[in-house]
């Protein structure tokens, strides 16, 4: 009886042993789960954008710039110093030789045209853009009655219209100071036609028609060719951000919103003001030639928020040209190719499983999921070479 029962402990103890083996065997060869991180599916609007780069720069100002090749002659005036109308503001000596190249006149003849043709742009859009003050002041009066009923989307829409009357106004401010800079360039260039029929090398004086601060000043003693900055006078207190881009900005539009982002300092807000085709040849002033599309962008932030970054400050600008609104986001790392199609890995029951996606939009900051996943689903971002249809994963923070 006592060998018996011994012998039912020994198989009892041999099987613990093997269970124990193969229970390590298994521990050793079965691969343990692998850390992910993830992010999850989620519904919410979606911004499209167009990234390019800008600079600050005077919204009212005048470039007074070399009608002929010359040396800037020494003058006591340096950025940010205070002008006054018709104060002799630059001083330069003209190339001999370039007093009798006839290709200079060609030059200021077509500077008087481009600068003709501005100005009758200019003043015509100004009186098309005063034309619709009045539409615009009902539409604004409207949505203030409305607010009356404490709607949010009335509040909204009087915000609105309070944005496109602000916008109607800056776009003829913006009209008259085009119109007052063709005016200076048709003297400039006429007054520069009649000097060359006199050769006279002598040192030529230049006038600023505004009052202002110099905003942009020529070294002294380097030589300048036809065209260029002799000196730049705005008012800095008065900024905008110009972007001229040669990407398709055919969906930019006046009133969209804009992330501005200068070097070296906080992120701003603005709003687009203006769209225009810019034309390769600003001196032919043709703009069905091949050229750039020049975005301004008005401040949306306090003035004491900008006006520190002065003129020409760089910024990058990112205009949000659509936005689609409850659609399912999840980020792009989540995104990876399975032959031609689009997939993720969804995780369910602590399993990786492989989900072919369609994409619908996206960014570098965000993919739209248009078939393929659903709201609250976890994905897992920038999946490792290790991690096949099936793999045990094991979720990181």
């Amino acid at each position: 009886m006592m060998k018996k029962k011994s012998k039912i402990k020994k198989r009892i103890l041999q099987a613990l042993a093997v269970l124990s083996l193969i229970g390590l065997l298994a521990w050793i060869f079965i691969p343990s789960p692998i850390p992910v991180k993830v992010d999850g599916a989620r519904l919410g609007s979606f911004s499209a954008m167009l990234d390019a780069e800008g600079v600050t720069q005077a919204r009212d100002r005048i470039v007074i710039w070399a009608p002929v090749p010359c040396t800037p002659q020494h003058m006591p005036l340096l950025l940010g110093d205070p002008v006054v109308v018709k104060q002799v503001v630059a001083r330069c000596v003209p190339d001999a030789a370039a007093l009798l190249d006839p290709q200079i006149a060609g030059y200021l003849n077509a500077r008087v045209a481009a600068a003709i043709a501005a100005k009758s742009r200019a003043l015509s859009e100004r009186e098309q853009t005063a034309a619709v003050v009045n539409q615009a002041r009902d539409n604004l009066r409207n949505a203030e009655n409305l607010v009356s009923t404490s709607s949010t989307s009335a509040a909204m829409q009087r915000d609105q219209a309070q944005v496109a009357m602000k916008l109607i106004f800056k776009e003829m401010d913006s009209m008259d100071a085009a119109a007052q800079m063709a005016t200076f360039d048709i003297e400039a260039a006429q007054s520069a036609l009649n000097k060359l029929k006199s050769a006279s090398s002598r040192e030529w004086e230049f006038h600023t028609p505004i009052s202002g601060r110099v905003l942009a000043v020529a070294g002294n003693g380097k030589a300048l060719g036809t065209g260029e900055t002799l000196i730049e006078i705005g008012n800095p207190a008065d900024m905008e951000v110009i972007v001229d881009t040669l990407a398709n900005a055919s969906q930019v539009a006046a009133g969209q919103r804009v992330e501005l982002q200068p070097v070296r300092a906080d992120a701003l807000l603005g709003r687009v003001r203006r769209v225009e085709l810019i034309p390769s040849d600003p001196i032919s002033a043709d703009i069905s030639a091949p050229g750039k599309t020049r975005i301004a962008i008005e401040f949306a932030a306090p003035p004491a928020k900008w006006q520190s970054l002065g003129n020409n400050h760089a910024l990058h600008a990112r205009i949000a040209i659509a936005t689609i609104d409850n659609v399912l986001k999840v980020s792009p790392k989540a995104i990876f190719k399975d032959g031609q199609q689009d997939a993720v890995f969804v995780i369910a029951d602590s399993r990786a499983h492989k989900r072919i996606v369609t994409l619908s939009a996206g960014d570098g900051e965000t993919a739209v999921i248009g078939s393929g996943l659903k709201e609250n689903e976890q994905v897992i971002l920038s999946p490792s070479p290790m991690i096949k249809d099936g793999t045990r994963v094991k979720i990181i923070y």
